[in-house]
């Protein structure tokens, strides 16, 4: 399960993962920047940009107190670029019924 943690940091999303039972542990953390697209009429689209960003460091791991705001990514463009920024893999599309394509970087 991939969740969002509100931080000092700001945003910080990753795979949550068993670990010390008074916090949330997530694996692979990125910082999130999310920033509304603008279309040429300078009016927002609707959609998202997003942007992760490597913790100083890059480590594994990273444990915060449960009393941080935190909840569940249910928004698929939001899980796919989290994935693709972690395995460095890019979603290329469906292959009828056999399956995902995946295109390494």
């Amino acid at each position: 399960m991939v969740r969002i943690v509100l931080t000092e940091l700001g945003m910080v999303m990753g795979e949550q993962h068993t670990g010390n039972p008074g916090m949330i542990c997530l694996k692979e953390p990125r910082a999130l920047q999310m920033q509304p697209e603008v279309g040429a009429d300078g009016q927002p689209t609707g959609q998202n940009t997003y942007k992760f960003l490597m913790l100083l460091g890059n480590p594994k791991g990273l444990e915060v107190g449960r009393d941080r705001l935190n909840y569940d990514v249910t928004d698929e463009n939001l899980l796919r670029a989290y994935k693709e920024c972690v395995t460095g893999l890019t979603l290329v599309g469906n292959s009828g019924g056999m399956g995902t394509i995946i295109r390494a970087h």
